[in-house]
Formats: structure tokens, sequence, C-alpha cells
């Protein structure tokens, strides 16, 4: 049974290292701050996909283009994921539409790392009577290849809807089916920090006002005996 969330297709985009053995608990290079993730690793900064969730490409950059961001490339979204699974371990499968493997199992605590950093696009409670947790995905467009869109996506999926499976998967796609269903990826270069104002607090103080009498006295009699 075909996904009712994406439809598979061999995009081409660079191949996820993933016979590379990585550490899962590697140094955090994603942190979520606010409506965008910091890739300290690339020096990007996403968009959380929740901000663009129902919007296509063109809706997303007059949106945000203002603010610096515009539309991921293949390279800069297989940049985020090598970035993500350095931190969160590596998928189960192999992950890379160039070589036939669209889609892979993942782990709960990797699905919830990746809504926790991006938020969901899409979630469907399911019937009651089957007390499952609903089906959710968390996905958004990139650009390919000039000219052509696709889609990546996490998709928690308790009842096999997308024929992979029940369980947690996550899928390269083309740029088909519901629109309502993900958002778009987008970057920027991340903006620099100001450094901080240092404002002396109270205990310093009392330290520099005496700093400051004792240059004063020191120049008074600098005067008097001149």
């Amino acid at each position: 049974m075909k996904s009712m969330l994406f439809k598979m297709s061999g995009v081409a985009i660079a191949t996820l290292a993933a016979t590379t053995a990585i550490q899962s608990q590697a140094s955090a290079a994603l942190t979520a701050t606010g409506t965008s993730v910091l890739d300290s690793t690339t020096s990007l900064e996403w968009l959380k996909l929740s901000a663009t969730d129902g919007q296509d490409t063109t809706t997303a950059t007059t949106n945000f283009g203002g603010q610096g961001y515009a539309v991921a490339n293949g390279a800069q979204v297989n940049g985020l994921l090598s970035s993500f699974f350095t931190q969160f371990g590596l998928p189960a499968d192999s992950l890379s539409p160039q070589t036939g493997d669209p889609s892979a199992a993942i782990s709960a605590a990797q699905f919830s790392a990746w809504t926790g950093l991006f938020g969901s696009t899409f979630e469907n409670a399911l019937p009651p009577i089957l007390n499952l947790p609903p089906v959710i995905n968390s996905g958004g467009r990139f650009q390919a290849a000039p000219g052509v869109i696709a889609r990546f996506g996490m998709l928690q999926d308790p009842v096999n809807v997308s024929g992979l499976g029940a369980g947690f998967h996550a899928i390269f796609a083309n740029d088909s089916g519901p629109a309502d269903r993900v958002g778009v990826f987008m970057v920027r270069t991340a903006v620099a920090a100001a450094p901080p104002t240092i404002v002396p607090t109270p205990a310093l103080l009392p330290g520099l006002i005496g700093f400051g009498l004792s240059v004063f006295r020191r120049k008074q009699r600098q005067v008097t005996t001149a």
C-alpha cells in the first residue's frame, strides 16, 4: 500500500553516510531557539517546519524571504540530516533516494527529537477504540535540483498508513500528496550573536567605586605637589 503521506521517488541528492560509525551521544550540533534551529556544524539556521505548515515554496519565500531565509537545496538538507543522525544516532536502515532507499526505520527517540526541534506539520487522531497514538508527520519541501521540488519527513505511523510497517520512519518523496501535511525547509546563514553588554552587578560596585576614589585622590595629590 503506497503511503497516504508520501509517494516514493528516486530524488537524486547526496547519499547519507549511513555506513559510517558515529557516536550517538556526540556533542549537540542542533539546538532549537524560538522559531528556528541552529546547526553549529554548518553555521546554518533552519526555520522550524511548523512555521511553514501547509505552505508551498513560493508562499514560504514571500513570508520569510525578508528575514534572509531561502528554500533549502538537497545538499543543505543532506547536511542537516547528517548533523541530526550524528547527534541522535544513525537510522536502522540506509536512507538515500540516490541509492534506491528513500525510507528508513527510525526509533521513537529519534522521532521525538526531530519533532522537538522542528515541530509537526500533520496530526491525525485515530479512533479512540484503537487506543493508539495519532499519526504524526513532520516534513517539508526542498529544492532537490533546479526546478525539482522534493519532500523529506519523519512519520509516526502506528497503523501502517505508509505501507512501510507500523512504527517510525524517515522518508524522502517527490512533491505530491496533500499540501497541508508538510511545510518548507527554509534556511539562512546563522546570524552572529551580538557580544553581551557587561553591566556591573551590585557585588562589583563597591570595588569599582573604591578604585575610582583612589584614582581621584592620586590625581589630587599630583595637583597639590605640582
